[in-house]
């Protein structure tokens, strides 16, 4: 009896660690899924800042293009307005010249004339006084 009695004790025994090992390994599976919880919850919060971040990064770069393109086109502008402004200029510096010249070539006139009225007014000044 006592043989069945040991057997019964140990069968407890065996029984209370069974137990014992169900309810660690229980806990065990309680504490992973929380932890499984928490990596999902921070992998679907992560992703959804990600395509948050995404979505806005696109949105600025879309902008930024146009901003390029519009400046790409107020650049060219600018670049045909220099030009006309550039062969304007050439064209009132040639003008300029021509003028100077055309100037310079009246002062040279106006010299002489003005040489040729005193000389003659001296010749006639002179003759008046020899006639007088």
């Amino acid at each position: 009896m006592r043989k069945k009695e040991g057997r019964r004790g140990e069968l407890v025994y065996l029984l209370a660690d069974y137990k014992q090992l169900v309810f660690e390994y229980r806990s065990k599976y309680a504490s992973l899924v929380k932890k499984l919880h928490f990596w999902k919850t921070s992998c679907s919060w992560l992703f959804i800042f990600l395509l948050c971040a995404a979505a806005m990064m696109s949105v600025w770069l879309s902008d930024h293009r146009m901003s390029l393109t519009e400046d790409k086109k107020s650049i060219s502008v600018l670049n045909k307005k220099l030009d006309s402004l550039s062969e304007k200029l050439e064209k009132t510096q040639s003008q300029l010249l021509a003028a100077k010249d055309e100037i310079s070539q009246k002062d040279n006139r106006i010299d002489k004339l003005e040489q040729t009225a005193s000389s003659t007014s001296k010749r006639l000044i002179e003759q008046l006084l020899a006639d007088r």
